[in-house]
């Protein structure tokens, strides 16, 4: 008769293969986080594109894999969100690999990443570089 008591070999591997993905996956996403700003709907970028709202608008361009997009991307993730929470701004990420934002990266002559531009009706901010205190200052309006 076999002793029930004893953990199965199965459940050991598969705990342990859970606890090195997760790890795994941790660790990854601290080297990458660029990778966790995701690209705007379609939809949401033709529709910021084609008007100057009275609400400002961020627009953050950058490219996943991007060293420099890499160093900045805590400070872009942290500010968008407390501009969109606080419904100060519109925030559109756009994902310069990205076949269909090539003609909104054309619109706005983005030639390195990331870049970020602050619209509204009467102002036009934009800089290009890896200075949080610039990005911050530029996506709050504080330039």
């Amino acid at each position: 008769m076999k002793n029930n008591k004893q953990p199965k070999r199965w459940f050991m591997a598969a705990s342990l293969g859970a606890l090195l993905a997760v790890t795994g996956g941790s660790y990854w996403l601290v080297e990458h986080p660029e990778y966790l700003i995701r690209s705007s709907s379609e939809r949401t970028i033709k529709q910021a594109s084609q008007a100057v709202k009275k609400q400002p608008q961020v627009w953050v361009f950058y490219q996943p894999g991007c060293q420099a997009c890499r160093k900045v991307a805590v400070q872009l993730l942290v500010t968008g969100w407390q501009l969109k929470l606080s419904n100060q701004s519109e925030v559109v990420h756009v994902d310069t690999k990205l076949a269909r934002n090539r003609a909104v990266v054309k619109q706005f002559s983005i030639k390195h990443t990331p870049t970020i531009i602050r619209r509204s009706s009467q102002h036009y901010w934009q800089y290009q570089g890896t200075n949080t205190q610039k990005i911050k200052a530029i996506m709050t309006g504080e330039n």
